[in-house]
């Protein structure tokens, strides 16, 4: 079996006949990983058969590939899987043939293209941190992925994570499946597009029903209005809780010309009002601090009832 190079995976005698001096010794320095021709505008992997033929001289070699980097750069269509294969892994392995001959035995069974690669390990600087025969583990923008391959079905797995009360996360050890049997490129499609905000958003939504619920039974059972001990026949004097001047506002309609309010108070953002009614229209009132109510019920003043219980007296 003919012996090949360490650095170039090429059978030694090949890289001889083929390649200068000075190609032979850019590519025997491991950091060497990549190689660009700009007289073609194109980035080859260190492995390419293509650098072949290339000069020491007409080539620009790097460690690492980043987006600034590519940018307006075009990818040699033979090497363009390897190469962002190869950028992806970042860890200990970064030198090793064999485990990048491991990763790319694991992506062409999973069925992924070079454009998918490229968009994980390069435009967006994904990691490869975890390398097996059937498993492969990727860091993405400060989240950790698992790609599971199970008897030919590709399987992708997202950190478990618990979230607290300000909707902050703490990452807890173990996986999740995010989703199963899906084609190579859904699945880069959903660890590019993820965001836990998202999922914050629908965790402040469910919290704010739960809060919503909780506040519209305990603003049921609250009083925001007290009547006086009567003093007159013909009409009651009345205390109640107004915010942002709608009772005013509504007294100020034709039909409730009947609100005389007579004292207000600050009280902690919120108004005291002591008002007289006529007595006959003590439900129409009562059907205004309803209203009361069911508008502080839609701007969600959670603290109205709180307000309410320490302005309304119980008995007067």
């Amino acid at each position: 079996m003919e012996e090949k190079s360490k650095w170039t995976g090429m059978p030694k005698n090949e890289k001889s006949k083929m390649m200068d001096t000075g190609m032979i010794q850019l590519l025997q320095n491991p950091e060497n990983r990549f190689l660009y021709n700009p007289r073609t505008n194109t980035i080859h992997d260190r492995q390419c058969t293509r650098v072949d033929a290339f000069s020491a001289g007409e080539v620009e070699v790097s460690g690492e590939l980043m987006p600034e980097y590519i940018r307006g750069k075009h990818f040699c269509p033979q090497c363009a899987q390897k190469a962002a294969v190869r950028n992806g892994i970042r860890n200990r392995y970064r030198y090793s043939q064999d485990q990048m001959a491991l990763c790319m035995q694991f992506f062409c069974t999973a069925g992924a293209a070079a454009e998918d690669l490229i968009k994980l390990f390069i435009r967006n600087t994904g990691s490869i941190i975890l390398i097996s025969m059937d498993c492969m583990e990727i860091e993405f923008n400060g989240e950790k992925w698992r790609l599971v391959l199970t008897d030919g079905v590709l399987s992708l797995l997202h950190n478990n994570y618990t979230v607290h009360e300000d909707y902050s996360r703490s990452f807890v050890r173990g996986f999740h499946v995010q989703c199963r049997n899906v084609p190579f490129h859904m699945i880069a499609r959903t660890i590019c597009g993820y965001s836990f905000k998202f999922h914050e958003a629908e965790y402040k939504a469910a919290a704010e029903k739960v809060r919503s619920e909780k506040f519209r039974t305990i603003l049921a059972i609250t009083d925001n209005y007290a009547v006086c001990k009567r003093k007159s026949l013909l009409f009651d004097d009345c205390i109640f809780v107004d915010f942002g001047k709608k009772t005013q506002e509504l007294a100020k309609e034709e039909s409730n010309r009947w609100i005389h309010i007579t004292k207000e108070n600050e009280h902690k953002g919120y108004t005291v009002k002591n008002c007289r009614i006529p007595r006959w229209k003590r439900p129409d009132f009562e059907k205004l601090m309803h209203a009361l109510k069911d508008q502080a019920l839609t701007e969600s003043l959670y603290d109205y009832p709180t307000i309410c219980e320490e302005a309304v007296p119980q008995t007067i």
